[in-house]
């Protein structure tokens, strides 16, 4: 989608193109921001507007761009910067090498995020398993 075209779209299309972008469901997009799934559908159609509060939900939680959302101007998520992932792996001393690890977690879709979470979670259990015997 080019820049021209996102200009076009009506903000419940852009929710939609955020929602899609992360491969989530309506009902997952919509209880992270404290909407249920009939609420996004009604958004995304275009029956209802997204309240102020809303559309900051939309945009901290989802890490979504304030103007691209309202206007459809710039860029759909906000990069975040890298002196913020820097501060990370300073305060927390983790190896310098795992920045591009990290940034890819954090821009990776909430689903994707879920399986590698239950990924890492396997070896720990196992682990501990191993440990035990």
């Amino acid at each position: 989608m080019n820049i021209e075209e996102v200009k076009h779209l009506t903000i419940g299309e852009r929710i939609n193109a955020i929602r899609s972008s992360l491969n989530l469901s309506m009902e997952k997009f919509g209880k992270k921001i404290g909407i249920t799934r009939s609420s996004v559908n009604s958004l995304e159609k275009g029956v209802n507007n997204p309240s102020d509060q809303t559309i900051k939900l939309i945009c901290k939680e989802y890490n979504v761009d304030y103007f691209w959302l309202t206007e459809g101007k710039g860029n759909m998520f906000l990069e975040l910067p890298d002196n913020t992932i820097d501060e990370l792996i300073d305060e927390y001393q983790i190896n310098p090498n795992q920045k591009p690890l990290i940034k890819a977690y954090l821009k990776s879709s909430e689903e994707t995020k879920e399986r590698l979470l239950d990924f890492i979670y396997g070896i720990i259990k196992e682990l501990d398993n191993a440990e035990q015997n």
